[in-house]
């Protein structure tokens, strides 16, 4: 593989460096509020991760692909002993990182993800992705009916179309995110970070209780590789938890960033 260009950031606030990385699909705008609310204690920096957003020509194949890009980043950025934030495919970006070990990291947030392979579950959304470029649709409005013939939540529906933009050309709907790398690495993105080797990160997993993404067996497996980490679980909640309880979500890292110990 090339080498990968730096990936997009916004950076916002003063004072030690927090990496936050979004997940599958998404982008740094989708974690706005969030950098907002956490840039009043910390340097923030939102990473667009490699395929996605405005890193969408940042090429990568899998998680160490990733890892390397964010490493890669916080070096050229000078950036010392970040604390890193992931959800969902940033939390195993993350903890690729940490598990890595190739730069030191002083906490670790993972979000609704946990260390392990998981099975395909995005089928019908690379479908919808798929169909609304080939259909060459024109407005958001006609992009949300295309999905919606492939996609049945009406949230996924309505977070895939935060990542659309109108092409200049043409006038037609496009993806931020390359779609078409993003489904030729899935199978890759799936599996479990390769480092077996335990690590001394001081790590939160915060789950949603209404998420499957999280079972107590994950939960075992992530014990032995972070052994200095904490579960915390929120109730009525799912898989975008820092969504859709954000205050509670932000309190909850802080309140882990600021501790002296797990």
């Amino acid at each position: 593989m090339g080498k990968i260009k730096t990936l997009s950031s916004d950076i916002l606030g003063q004072g030690k460096p927090i990496l936050l990385l979004h997940g599958l699909f998404a982008s740094k705008s989708n974690l706005r509020m969030l950098t907002k609310q956490l840039s009043r204690e910390y340097q923030v920096h939102a990473l667009d991760l490699p395929l996605h957003g405005a890193s969408s020509g940042c090429s990568a194949s899998s998680l160490d692909d990733m890892a390397l890009a964010v490493e890669e980043y916080s070096s050229m950025h000078g950036l010392e002993a970040p604390a890193l934030v992931g959800h969902s495919l940033g939390g195993k970006v993350a903890m690729s990182v940490s598990l890595r070990a190739r730069i030191e990291i002083s906490k670790l947030v993972v979000v609704d993800i946990a260390p392990v392979q998981y099975k395909g579950s995005h089928g019908a959304v690379f479908a919808g992705i798929k169909r609304v470029v080939t259909e060459g649709c024109t407005s958001r409005a006609q992009a949300r009916t295309v999905l919606a013939e492939c996609v049945a939540e009406t949230m996924v529906q309505e977070f895939l179309l935060t990542q659309l933009r109108r092409s200049e050309s043409d006038g037609s709907m496009q993806w931020v995110f390359d779609w078409q790398a993003l489904a030729q690495a899935y199978e890759e993105l799936l599996k479990a970070p390769s480092s077996s080797q335990p690590v001394g990160t001081r790590a939160l997993f915060i789950r949603g209780a209404l998420s499957d993404y999280v079972t107590d067996e994950n939960l075992a497996t992530a014990r032995v590789l972070f052994p200095r980490s904490r579960v915390l679980t929120f109730k009525g909640v799912g898989h975008w938890l820092h969504a859709e309880k954000p205050d509670q979500f932000v309190q909850a890292v802080l309140q882990f960033l600021f501790s002296a110990a797990t």
